[in-house]
């Protein structure tokens, strides 16, 4: 699977701020202020697609701008991943329209079959 490309930004942007003792020179000469508003910028992309074609489900499939649900039921995935990007970024009033998504409409009261990881990496990881 390729990577998107805000991922690909995402991640450049991590390793600039995280490891900049470890970066070759070349990258010095980068304008960190201008790569992170370029990141947030794909960042909002995506954001206002999935807003537009997979609100409340848990994932956009953007080629043919459908949604999808893992299980069977949704349970905002991705909601709850990019929730805590947002605040990061100072999209405060995102953040607060997906805080108040969550808080009217993810239950843990159902009975349906899950991959414990899959949610515990992403619904417990994203709540913390």
């Amino acid at each position: 699977m390729k990577p998107s490309t805000p991922a690909v930004l995402l991640l450049s942007l991590l390793l600039l701020l995280l490891l900049p003792g470890c970066t070759p020179e070349t990258t010095e000469e980068i304008n960190r202020q201008q790569l992170a508003e370029e990141v947030k910028a794909e960042f909002i992309h995506a954001w206002q697609g999935y807003k537009t074609y997979a609100w409340g489900h848990d994932r956009l499939s953007p080629m043919s701008k459908t949604y999808f649900v893992w299980y069977g039921e949704p349970l905002h995935l991705s909601m709850i991943e990019a929730f805590d990007t947002m605040l990061l970024m100072g999209l405060e009033e995102e953040a607060d329209s997906v805080h108040r998504f969550i808080v009217e409409h993810l239950s843990f009261d159902k009975d349906l079959y899950v991959k414990n990881f899959e949610i515990t990496i992403r619904v417990l990881g994203g709540l913390l």
